[in-house]
């Protein structure tokens, strides 16, 4: 499915006026407004801050045994797949980056205020400088330099 494909979408309007009689532009911009006015809830969308080596805006991890995708929302982190997992980022006590000097994926793991460990591994090294900065603009503790935490370990 491309989301960046141009759409036409006429509607009967709404009571809240939410949407145009005809809503015109990219599938991923107009299909959530039409949900959310239909549903009357927003929708959660890709974050602008951040984008994979892939130019996705998740990365292919494992969470348990399971492989899926994790997102990175501005509030929370997604793991898709199942077990689904929601973390938001003022739950999570610290992040730590785990096996960075050996091979090509590293583990993510994310600790919340509770104690509870979220470990998300195989993840392609070349992420690690963009989702460690991103997790930094979000004030999650610990994702510091890789260089900090090897000499830490």
């Amino acid at each position: 499915l491309e989301t960046n494909r141009p759409v036409s979408i006429v509607t009967a309007g709404d009571k809240n006026n939410d949407l145009q009689a005809k809503e015109e532009g990219e599938l991923a911009e107009v299909l959530p407004r039409v949900f959310k006015s239909l549903s009357g809830h927003g929708a959660v969308g890709p974050t602008a801050g951040i984008a994979s080596s892939n130019g996705f805006h998740c990365v292919n991890c494992a969470h348990k045994t399971f492989e899926g995708h994790l997102y990175f929302l501005e509030d929370s982190l997604l793991f898709v797949n199942r077990p689904c997992c929601v973390i938001r980022y003022k739950d999570i006590k610290e992040v730590e980056f785990q096996r960075i000097d050996s091979g090509r994926t590293f583990d993510l793991v994310a600790v919340t205020k509770l104690g509870f460990e979220n470990q998300f591994s195989a993840i392609d090294k070349s992420d690690l400088d963009a989702l460690r900065n991103f997790l930094n603009s979000k004030q999650v503790g610990g994702a510091e330099p890789p260089a900090k935490q090897a000499r830490t370990e």
